[in-house]
């Protein structure tokens, strides 16, 4: 993985995406809490054969090209174990990035996903010319609101239809922060 940045603060550490972490993703990819919709493929239903060959043929060359949209994924590390995914992908007309999160079960309420996405926004905009970062998050999802808005995400947007689930739509929120306000909270605000 020469050449592939690693970021961390203390106990998190994101490390770039690889090809062994197939079951792991696979894990993540199946859980209801944090991925109970398909954002696109591969579609769920999927065996592990099929989603090795998706996981190996089409997305990780994309991840290996950081200006692509999936470029930008990494393994979120708690102590040193797999603990959840992370990634964002840049919208250059908008000069604005939109990150997203997922943690395990077993690795819930420690605090590593506010951790996680705090050092993915440092990372970000020291690295990226954006002016903001958003995130979806879905309504049901109170804790991920929570973990948004404690690290100073504003409410910037509502989507009554944003996904389907059960035949029904279910809604969603988007949240933003600007490089101006990230910046006034100073790291020790963290």
């Amino acid at each position: 993985m020469e050449g592939k940045i690693w970021l961390g603060a203390g106990d998190i550490k994101l490390r770039p995406l690889q090809e062994d972490d197939l079951d792991f993703v696979y894990k993540l990819w199946y859980d209801v809490d944090t991925s109970p919709f398909s954002d696109g493929p591969p579609y769920r239903p999927i065996s592990l054969k099929r989603f090795k060959e998706w996981f190996s043929d089409e997305f990780l060359p994309k991840v290996d090209q950081s200006s692509a949209p999936g470029g930008n994924v990494y393994v979120i590390e708690y102590r040193g174990e797999k603990a959840g995914l992370c990634g964002f992908s840049i919208e250059w007309k908008r000069l604005s990035a939109e990150i997203w999160y997922e943690i395990v079960r077993e690795m819930r309420g420690r605090g590593i996903g506010s951790k996680a996405v705090s050092i993915l926004l440092d990372h970000i905009f020291r690295e990226y010319p954006v002016r903001m970062v958003e995130a979806d998050v879905y309504d049901y999802n109170k804790t991920s609101q929570k973990l948004l808005e404690k690290i100073g995400f504003e409410t910037a947007g509502f989507d009554k239809y944003a996904a389907m689930k059960n035949g029904e739509y279910v809604s969603s929120t988007k949240y933003a922060i600007s490089r101006e306000k990230w910046a006034r909270m100073g790291k020790n605000n963290r």
